[in-house]
């Protein structure tokens, strides 16, 4: 009986190991929470105390899907609520760089992001080089989970506008926004196969 125990216990613990590089770095992650599906929006700062939004959230999908579905500037807009257009200004294997035109709270917005393609399937960065916002920088990181069928996606994003509104305040109303953007993703996801049957 202990060595069966001993046995189940370095199991776990080789368990345990092997995913611990795909959690460092994100904190505390509430698995049972977003196994039953759960889509979980929190406000964070940055480093810089930068207010920003990270949300955790499960979608049924490979890394191959999932990138697709971040990188596709075509369809854009189906994930992303309040983008009224956009312009990819130059793009290759390292990432691109993206003219958007938002509506947003009180006003419409224009910047221009670098998006990083940092690690295919894994990791997308990004930062504002020019437009209407002060600050904006933010990733997405894939990871996997305990389900084989499902990925985890971390979204974070750090803004800050010189407008007379408060970031804080934009930041509450982006947040439903970060909500609606992850049933967007479930949404795409469930639908790829048809959108591009049809050449959409």
């Amino acid at each position: 009986m202990m060595e069966c125990r001993s046995i189940i216990t370095l199991c776990c613990l080789l368990i345990c190991l092997s995913g611990s590089d795909m959690q460092e770095g994100h904190g505390d992650i509430a698995w049972e929470q977003l196994m039953q599906g759960e889509i979980l929006v929190e406000k964070t700062d940055d480093e810089q105390g930068v207010p920003g939004i990270r949300a955790m959230f499960t979608l049924r999908a490979t890394r191959e899907e999932l990138w697709g579905m971040l990188t596709d500037y075509n369809h854009f807009s189906r994930i992303y609520g309040g983008i009224d257009s956009l312009r990819v200004i130059q793009e290759d294997d390292k990432g691109a760089t993206v003219e958007f035109f938002q509506t947003t709270l009180f006003k419409k917005i224009h910047f221009v992001l670098r998006r990083n393609y940092i690690r295919t399937g894994h990791n997308l960065t990004w930062e504002s080089i020019s437009g209407d916002m002060d600050y904006i920088r933010g990733s997405w990181v894939i990871l996997n989970s305990p389900d084989d069928d499902l990925k985890l996606v971390i979204y974070t994003n750090f803004f800050r506008h010189g407008g007379i509104v408060p970031t804080r305040i934009t930041r509450f109303w982006a947040m439903g926004q970060v909500r609606t953007m992850a049933q967007n993703a479930r949404k795409w996801i469930m639908d790829s196969d048809r959108l591009y049957s049809e050449g959409d």
